[in-house]
C-alpha cells in the first residue's frame, strides 16, 4: 500500500508545476545590507535535501538557504558565511565554538534549525482482520514519557498522539500511519507550560512497541506556543 504522499497526482511535466525560487532578498533589502556580515548557522542551512522532509519524489527546483543567499548577494559587499553547528540528532558539540564565534562577529545571524526524519517521521504498522466478520476498529498511538521528570512530579503513564479508525474485510490487511513530530514529546506541567524532557520516550501503537527515542541534556521549555 502506498503512503498518501506517494499517491499525489504528478503526471505533468516540470513546466506545469515547477517555478524558480523566489528572490529571498529584495533590491531595497540588499541595499540596506551592504557591508554587513550575515551568518547562516546549523545543518539545514546547507542541505537542500532536508527541506523535502518525507515528501515523495524529487523536486525540480531544490536549493538550500546558504546557496540561495550566496547567489542573491553576488557582486555585493554583503558577506555571507556558513557554520555547521551540529547535526540534528547527535551529541557531538565540536562545531559549537565555530558557530558561536561566527555569530559573535556577524551583524545578522540566521539560525536554520529544525528536525529531520530521524526525529520527525510517520509511525506505520500493518493491521489485519483475523476475525470471521468484517468490521472497524480504532487504533491508538501513544508516547510513554520518562517516568522521572524534573518539571512534572507525576508524569503521565502514556500520552495519546494519534488515532485512526480502520474498516477491514475478513483477512484483509492494510497499513496505517500516525504523524509523529517533536511536539508529540512535549510534557505539559501544572502551570500550563510545555517542556521537552530528557530520557527515554517509547512510541507505542496499541500494545506494540515501535521504537524508543533517547533525549539527553537538560529540560527545555517550549516557547513556540
Amino acid at each position: 500500500m502506498q503512503t498518501p504522499h506517494s499517491r499525489l497526482p504528478m503526471p505533468m511535466g516540470p513546466a506545469d508545476y515547477a517555478y524558480p525560487v523566489k528572490p529571498l532578498l529584495s533590491v531595497k533589502g540588499i541595499n540596506q545590507l551592504q557591508n554587513k556580515r550575515i551568518a547562516l548557522i546549523e545543518l539545514a542551512a546547507n542541505r537542500s535535501g532536508m527541506l523535502a522532509g518525507n515528501y515523495n519524489g524529487k523536486a525540480p527546483y531544490e536549493i538550500d538557504p546558504c546557496t540561495a543567499f550566496l547567489q542573491k548577494t553576488q557582486n555585493t559587499s554583503i558577506n555571507v558565511t556558513y557554520a555547521f553547528g551540529c547535526s540534528i540528532n547527535d551529541t557531538d558539540e565540536s562545531g559549537f565554538a565555530a558557530a558561536i564565534e561566527l555569530a559573535r562577529l556577524s551583524d545578522i545571524v540566521i539560525f536554520v534549525g529544525g528536525i529531520n526524519q530521524t526525529i520527525e517521521s510517520n509511525d506505520r504498522v500493518n493491521v489485519t482482520n483475523t476475525g470471521d466478520m468484517a468490521g472497524s476498529d480504532v487504533f491508538l498511538a501513544f508516547v510513554t514519557p520518562p517516568q522521572q521528570s524534573v518539571r512534572d512530579p507525576s508524569p503521565p503513564i502514556k500520552k495519546l498522539f494519534g488515532f485512526q479508525r480502520v474498516y477491514l474485510e475478513t483477512s484483509q490487511t492494510t497499513e496505517i500511519y500516525f504523524s509523529f513530530n517533536i511536539r508529540s514529546l512535549l510534557t505539559i506541567v501544572l502551570d500550563g507550560s510545555k517542556w521537552l524532557e530528557p530520557g527515554l520516550h517509547k512510541i507505542m501503537v496499541g500494545k506494540q512497541h515501535m521504537h524508543t527515542i533517547h533525549l539527553e541534556g537538560e529540560p527545555i521549555r517550549w516557547s513556540s506556543f
